[in-house]
């Protein structure tokens, strides 16, 4: 049976094997299967505003997703700056603390608390950075010029004192700490109980040290009538330890004043014996030198 199938495409023989369509007319779709819709890929996630948010749902929004908001130190200038001043105070502090273990006269005994006026010292007129007071009292203070301060005070603070004395002093230029101590009967006195009554009446009443402007230190008894019996031992001692141009020490008792010379006490905590008296009933019996003395005209 030959057939012709009549159609847009013309006149197409049945039955006869042709296994190919002619070509369609200009214009015209190919032959094919029922147009579908493309399928569409699952939109981003994160995308606010339906599937793909406010441009219309059929494309993702054009180039990456925003950057997370800027903390306003892009170039990290801030935060060095900030570890600068760290680095930089915690180097002030080690310094302060530094300063601080460096400075003099940090003794760990009880050394402190004696507030010293030299108000009514006599100032030096000269250029040197010491009195030089031994130099002008031999012997005598009473024939001190107004640059002997030193000496001065220590007429003073005799002239002011008890019964029983002892008083030690060192050039103001010299800087160490020159201690005055009495070895009682049962007792001790020094810098440890200064101001402090001893059972026998005596007291450490002036103390001072290098970093102190003073340069005299002093014991006294008011009276001898209430000191026990038994010896009473005199020292000086060098308990810095620093260099000194020498020492004076004087012993005042029954209306005289004995004066010392030390020259050389360089040691640390290097003690020399002065003087020793003996009390009995009230009185003292016996005067002894440990050290070669001279009286001096200084009465209390």
């Amino acid at each position: 049976m030959n057939t012709q199938l009549n159609n847009n495409y013309g006149n197409v023989p049945m039955g006869q094997g042709n296994s190919q369509w002619p070509n369609p007319p200009a214009g015209s779709m190919p032959f094919s299967d029922p147009a579908q819709p493309p399928v569409q890929a699952p939109p981003p996630s994160g995308y606010p505003g339906g599937a793909y948010g406010g441009n219309g749902g059929n494309m993702p929004p054009a180039g990456p997703p925003a950057s997370p908001p800027s903390n306003g130190d892009p170039d990290g200038s801030k935060r060095r700056r900030t570890i600068g001043w760290i680095i930089a105070v915690a180097l002030l502090n080690l310094l302060l603390l530094l300063l601080w273990l460096l400075l003099p006269s940090r003794c760990t005994c009880d050394r402190h608390g004696h507030n010293y006026d030299d108000s009514e010292l006599v100032s030096s007129d000269d250029d040197r950075s010491d009195d030089s007071y031994f130099d002008t009292i031999p012997d005598d203070p009473d024939r001190v010029t107004p640059n002997d301060s030193v000496a001065d005070e220590v007429e003073d603070v005799i002239e002011q004192g008890g019964q029983l004395q002892f008083t030690i002093s060192w050039e103001r230029g010299d800087q160490v700490d020159i201690d005055a101590h009495c070895y009682e009967p049962g007792y001790h006195i020094y810098f440890s109980n200064k101001r402090e009554l001893s059972p026998s009446g005596g007291v450490l009443d002036i103390d001072n040290q290098e970093r102190d402007s003073g340069r005299v230190e002093h014991i006294t008894y008011a009276n001898c009538s209430s000191m026990h019996n038994g010896n009473y031992t005199f020292t000086v001692m060098n308990y810095s330890g620093g260099n000194n141009r020498g020492i004076k020490a004087y012993l005042t008792v029954n209306g005289k004043t004995y004066q010392y010379s030390i020259s050389s006490l360089t040691g640390r905590e290097q003690e020399v014996k002065v003087a020793r008296v003996t009390v009995a009933d009230g009185r003292v019996t016996i005067v002894e030198h440990f050290l070669s003395a001279s009286e001096v005209d200084i009465h209390p």
